[in-house]
């Protein structure tokens, strides 16, 4: 909202400030017409034919510059299907460019075919070319299918050709710039003309000149005003339209630089605030309408309206117990207000039971689906009611109810159990320790990017899409759809914000029980399959992981091999490793280290994988046996299991 302020007061003060000088404008609306005739009437705003500087074609013609600076094409016009052209000029706000074509009087069949125009400008101290847009192309004469704006579609197999109506014995063609060319010392153009039809029948270029203009919208005719404007300007005031008059403003405001400044600054930040609203995240809403009159059918014939009609109400089990009297019409809006009313205690004790299972693995009841007369009575139903009384008295606050668990004796027990307990309770039904179980999917992915180093921490925002095996989406249809992974920080965001596609889950997700969103996932099952293993160890964003683990301890962590590893086991596990677990690891590097430098080819494939930058001056076998390692430390099951 606030973004959206800042973007709305910036557009208000531009257009206060456009509208205040527009209204100067007006006043000296009289004094700017009586100069423009002026100038018109002296030629300064007529086309000013340049000297090409060079000029060359396709094929086996030539171009030769005559004495009117006009370019014949010698030699086989047909086989020039392109003339490149440059233009040297001093002149400044450059606005559009004409070109001014003898007829072909040799040519038998169809006039020629301009099938693109393109124009390109570098200006003073700029060594590259800027592509310029052609806008408001202008002509003396064009075909009913082949206007002079098919010169600058881009198409190949478009293009202008003019009629038999000549102008002075020739064809004119403007094209204005969609921007005017600041110009000055220096200035290049470089004009293409391209005739690319295919017709054998259409003619060609034969002799042609360029001119360049710097009124606002140039038009073809020689005095580069249009003839409205012109006609408009020599009528007096009183003898104008009202159409005429509002064409004169118009074009008073094209010709002030200060004007168009603040246009294409108010233009520009409207363009901002747009694109900042389409940045923002959007929900699909519904407006309630009068509902339609619902009826029984009779032998489910629709078109039978004889029937009882039906009402809105509550279920009929809930007959005196719902939200009001069952005899009263009743929307879903009440029912809805109802579900979480004093009354009915069934939303607050269904979601603390989620709660619950999210801190011990399983909830109260352990049917989550459906807590209700059908499913499985709590283990501490008093609790639960507690939890729910709290959670409602709070003001349903998630936040105070899970202060409320984990600052708990309950939850702060160790999750090691003794024989005995574990022969009384093998299940921990009664929450006498703490509980193990597998981290969900997304917890294990956002763990090894964390620990690594690489876990991207900005909230919000649109769906990304990491690493993902090619052809996995290759059977999908109806579109078809292919998958290309994200750039930067998007590859490392939390596993929340993965891209998912229903049926089609992210493979790594999916083997470790992430679900198919075809329907409705109350509580995931937890398996434990090798396929998990094969993930932890190969899956692009694991390996990525384990090497940008390995360069976060050899970069910030000097000494021995077990210092080092300490190092590494402090970043992912928390605690030291045993004795055991150096002299195996130890045994593991040694080997990948002789590995890796006899075979200096696999370290570099291995260390190339992710998009995450090398460590710098890191040695390619070392950096390899390191990553082996880090392998390892991520397939833990301690890893990816909360103890």
């Amino acid at each position: 909202e606030a973004a959206l302020e800042r973007r709305s007061a910036a557009i208000a003060a531009l257009e206060l400030e456009l509208t205040g000088h527009t209204n100067h404008l007006a006043a000296a609306q009289q004094e700017w017409e009586t100069e423009t005739i002026g100038a018109l009437d002296h030629g300064r705003f007529d086309w000013v034919t340049i000297k090409p500087v060079q000029y060359s074609s396709e094929g086996s013609s030539t171009l030769v510059l005559r004495d009117d600076l006009s370019l014949a094409v010698e030699g086989s016009p047909e086989d020039a299907p392109i003339h490149t052209i440059l233009l040297a000029t001093d002149r400044t706000a450059i606005t559009g460019i004409r070109i001014e074509i003898q007829p072909n009087p040799g040519n038998v069949g169809e006039p020629f075919r301009l099938t693109g125009v393109e124009v390109e400008a570098m200006s003073g101290n700029n060594i590259v070319w800027e592509r310029l847009k052609l806008t408001g192309a202008t002509t003396s004469s064009q075909q009913e299918k082949a206007t002079v704006t098919a010169a600058i579609d881009g198409k190949s197999n478009t293009g202008w050709s003019p009629t038999d109506n000549l102008d002075n014995g020739r064809h004119l063609a403007a094209f204005a710039f969609e921007k005017p060319v600041n110009g000055g010392a220096g200035t290049i153009f470089r004009v293409r003309l391209k005739q690319e039809s295919k017709k054998t029948n259409h003619g060609h270029l034969q002799n042609f000149r360029l001119s360049l203009n710097t009124v606002p919208h140039p038009d073809f005719n020689d005095h580069g005003l249009p003839d409205d404007i012109q006609k408009a300007l020599r009528l007096p005031t009183d003898q104008r339209s009202e159409k005429e008059q509002q064409q004169l403003v118009r074009f008073h405001l094209d010709f002030d630089a200060k004007t168009v400044e603040l246009g294409s600054r108010l233009a520009a930040a409207k363009g901002e605030k747009a694109e900042f609203e389409k940045s923002l995240p959007t929900t699909l809403a519904t407006v309630s309408v009068e509902p339609r009159t619902m009826r029984v059918l009779g032998r489910g014939n629709w078109m039978d309206e004889s029937g009882e009609e039906v009402l809105p109400a509550v279920p009929q089990f809930l007959a005196g117990k719902g939200p009001r009297n069952p005899d009263e019409r009743q929307s879903r809006l009440d029912l809805a207000e109802w579900l979480v009313s004093d009354a009915n205690p069934t939303a607050a004790r269904s979601f603390v039971n989620r709660l619950w299972k999210i801190c011990f693995g399983y909830g109260l009841s352990r049917v989550l689906d459906d807590l209700g007369s059908q499913g499985e009575w709590p283990t501490h139903p008093e609790l639960l009611d507690w939890l729910a009384f709290e959670f409602k008295s709070s003001g349903w606050n998630v936040k105070h109810v899970l202060k409320q668990i984990v600052l708990s004796h309950t939850y702060r027990q160790s999750s090691v159990a003794s024989s005995a307990l574990r022969e009384r309770d093998p299940y921990n039904r009664f929450f006498a320790r703490q509980s193990r179980f597998r981290l969900e999917a997304e917890m294990i992915r956002d763990s090894a990017l964390s620990v690594s180093g690489l876990l991207a921490s900005e909230l919000g925002g649109r769906s990304v899409k990491p690493y993902q095996p090619e052809g996995y989406w290759q059977h999908l249809n109806f579109p078809k759809r292919t998958y290309q992974a994200d750039e930067g920080d998007n590859l490392y965001r939390r596993g929340l914000y993965t891209f998912l596609c229903r049926t089609f889950p992210h493979p790594s997700l999916g083997a470790f029980d992430a679900p198919s969103r075809e329907e409705c996932t109350a509580n995931r099952v937890i398996s434990n399959n090798p396929l998990q293993a094969l993930v932890l160890l190969n899956d692009p964003t694991y390996v990525e992981a384990a090497r940008s683990l390995a360069q976060r301890t050899l970069r910030d962590s000097n000494g021995t091999f077990r210092e080092q590893l300490d190092r590494m086991f402090r970043f992912t596990l928390t605690r030291s490793p045993t004795d055991r677990e150096v002299l195996e690891l130890e045994d593991l590097h040694v080997e990948q280290l002789a590995h890796y430098g006899q075979e200096p080819e696999a370290a570099a494939r291995l260390i190339a994988v992710g998009a995450h930058p090398l460590l710098k001056n890191a040695e390619p076998a070392q950096l390899a046996a390191w990553t082996a390692v880090a392998r390892v430390v991520l397939n833990l099951h301690e890893f990816i299991t909360r103890y």
